[in-house]
């Protein structure tokens, strides 16, 4: 910030030292508040000349001769006010290239304190105090200034509102910071909105020239042959929106943004950080809404937003594909869930955990894709400390009459332990021993389950079942050996 204060000091001293020769008559361009006739005397040549030495010797970075320099013109006895604040003026100058910040501001008030200040100096300086108040975190006083500041412009910028809401951030008051920041977007558009008539204007006068040069053979490009060159017709801007991400300020967007959410005002946050992301679509805007959208519990509107921004290529974190693919679950679309999760996990994108692969299991199970969902689950039982998915697991292997796969999972699952079913763990081995015909084994596993009263029941049964196909296989067996 110090080096801006400089450069702009250094860009105005030029200005405020052409000598006037008559007396200046100024009210045109003044605020409401002081619409009168300022009379300024005129700077006499004598006196612009050792300002003007005392310039010189500054650029040659002789501060101590540009101060000898000031101090004779200020033992003058004979300064008119013009002459006495462009002498303040230019000690405010010296000081600040000597960062002396106090003698700059008690230079600054001299210059506002004479009396019939050319409006063009008196509102400078105002803004430049105001300035230099901000940067010494004297927020009040700055304000003040800058209100003083506000009362003689007639047409403030943008940027000047802007320099309010800041003021506002600093002391914390939130809401008012608010209509500062829409006053310089509003001033800004409308600006741009002028630009565009004037560019597209000049862009219709520059075609029509092109087309009559087009007419005669095109524009001479090489003089000593003759030879020509049909000229391209521009085209016009289309609108003064398309012209909005280079002519309005993005900063001036996250201060806003900043406003509306410690005012806690999240349908604000989201309507501004929309704006910003259309205007400027960057990866940390989307970060941010998608956010505030999950805070809200808008899970429709972050799915949208996440499905936008995996298009455009801005989630490059293993965390935000998780995320994308849980939210295609919430919506019932499981197979765009399970594909974006194997390729993060395949490439090494999203980290290789129990419950990355749990997502992935649960994406390929619910979009009816059994076998698929088999090595997800296996990689996650595997990683598992407890015995909960190896259970999962072998219920899958037996929806698929994968007997022998389910057997060793079950096994698995129940000698991990840490279960919150141990009995419908062995309710599944009990069944998968079953089908090979192992009634001993099978037997053992329900008279387990059946300790649950939750499963007993259905324990029991099956118990009698296996007691009556192990005596039916025995009786063929039986029979079979007669023969």
């Amino acid at each position: 910030m110090r080096l801006f204060f400089k450069v702009f000091i250094f860009s105005i001293l030029p200005i405020l030292f052409i000598p006037q020769s008559v007396v200046a008559q100024e009210g045109m361009g003044m605020g409401a508040g002081e619409q009168r006739t300022r009379r300024t005397p005129a700077m006499r040549q004598r006196v612009y000349e050792m300002l003007s030495e005392a310039q010189a010797l500054m650029e040659m970075d002789d501060v101590d001769s540009a101060m000898e320099v000031m101090a004779e013109v200020q033992e003058r006895d004979d300064l008119n006010s013009y002459e006495v604040a462009q002498m303040w003026n230019f000690y405010a100058f010296i000081y600040f290239a000597e960062d002396n910040f106090t003698e700059v501001l008690r230079a600054y008030n001299m210059v506002l304190a004479q009396p019939d200040l050319p409006l063009g100096m008196e509102t400078t300086t105002r803004y430049t105090v105001c300035q230099l108040l901000f940067q010494q975190e004297r927020y009040d006083e700055s304000m003040q200034m800058l209100d003083s500041w506000f009362a003689l412009e007639e047409s403030p910028g943008p940027d000047a509102y802007v320099l309010k809401a800041q003021l506002f951030y600093q002391m914390e008051e939130w809401r008012n910071g608010i209509e500062p920041v829409d006053t310089a977007i509003e001033i800004a558009k409308r600006q741009t909105e002028e630009k565009f008539i004037r560019e597209n204007e000049n862009i219709r006068i520059e075609n029509e020239r092109r087309r009559r040069l087009n007419e005669d053979g095109g524009e001479i490009v090489n003089q000593e042959t003759g030879e020509r060159a049909i000229l391209t017709i521009l085209e016009e801007i289309e609108s003064p929106e398309s012209m909005w991400p280079d002519e309005l300020n993005e900063n001036w967007y996250r201060l806003l943004n900043v406003f509306y959410y410690e005012l806690e005002d999240f349908d604000s946050v989201i309507e501004v950080l929309r704006t910003m992301i259309e205007l400027w679509p960057k990866r940390d805007y989307f970060t941010q809404l998608s956010g505030i959208y999950g805070q809200q519990g808008n899970e429709t509107a972050q799915l949208s937003l996440y499905q936008t921004a995996h298009e455009a290529g801005w989630l490059e974190r293993g965390t935000e594909l998780v995320t994308l693919s849980q939210l295609l679950l919430g919506a019932d679309i499981p197979i765009q869930s399970a594909y974006i999760m194997e390729d993060g996990l395949n490439s090494g994108i999203v980290e290789s955990t129990e419950a990355n692969w749990r997502v992935l299991a649960q994406a390929w199970q619910l979009a009816q894709e059994n076998e698929k969902a088999i090595p997800a689950l296996s990689r996650a039982a595997s990683l598992a400390e407890n015995g909960e998915l190896d259970i999962r697991l072998a219920q899958a292997y037996q929806n698929l009459l994968r007997w022998d796969d389910c057997i060793d999972s079950a096994r698995t699952g129940l000698r991990k332990g840490d279960l919150r079913r141990v009995d419908q763990g062995n309710m599944i081995l009990g069944a998968c021993l079953f089908e090979i015909s192992d009634f001993a084994a099978a037997r053992t596993a329900f008279t387990r389950a059946s300790e649950d009263t939750r499963s007993r029941a259905n324990a029991q049964s099956w118990i009698q079942y296996v007691n009556a196909e192990e005596d039916r296989e025995q009786q063929l067996s039986a029979a079979m050996a007669d023969l």
